[in-house]
């Protein structure tokens, strides 16, 4: 089950909770954050998530408009219990997506999805980093060495969100 009620999870949940995020307004840098994955991707779609304990909060997006829904529903919530970086061509063919309403067509019909899971200074893992497309993608579209993107993307993930304090006394995120 995606809903994991251990230690590690009520961490987790109380690093997540420590940084205000759920149910706040967007900030402007995480909607940044997300059309770059979605231009890294060659994406129309991509999403900061971040993922509560049962549901997942769109903190930041890109060519989608911002929504909650169930965590036993998001593929976000596999990767958030996890550290690596996942992408797959066609989510379809994912047994532990396949009959999400996010892949079947009952609320959208997603088939490449991309992730990275957002980890707090601690190690913590509150959210997700998604791309995605309502097309099979077979292989990503990577830019360009010279490209002043690919230096944004190489920076330490750490550093994409502050500290629970930093972000709390002035709602603002500085990406560096």
């Amino acid at each position: 089950s995606v809903l994991d009620h251990s230690t590690d999870e009520e961490q987790r949940l109380a690093a997540l909770h420590a940084y205000g995020l759920l149910d706040e307004p967007r900030l402007e840098e995480l909607d940044a954050l997300a059309r770059l994955a979605a231009y890294v991707c060659g994406t129309p779609f991509a999403v900061v998530n971040v993922v509560g304990a049962d549901r997942v909060w769109q903190a930041g997006v890109a060519g989608v408009e911002p929504t909650s829904h169930p965590r036993e529903h998001s593929p976000c919530s596999h990767t958030v219990t996890g550290t690596d970086v996942v992408w797959v061509p066609d989510a379809r063919d994912v047994a532990r997506y396949a009959d999400s309403p996010l892949v079947t067509g009952e609320v959208a019909a997603m088939r490449f999805y991309a992730a990275a899971p957002l980890h707090t200074s601690e190690g913590q893992v509150i959210g997700t980093l998604c791309a995605y497309d309502e097309v099979v993608l077979k292989q990503p579209h990577w830019p360009e060495p010279h490209d002043d993107t690919y230096v944004i993307v190489t920076v330490d993930p750490q550093n994409l969100i502050p500290e629970a304090d930093e972000l709390n006394n002035s709602r603002s995120v500085v990406v560096t």
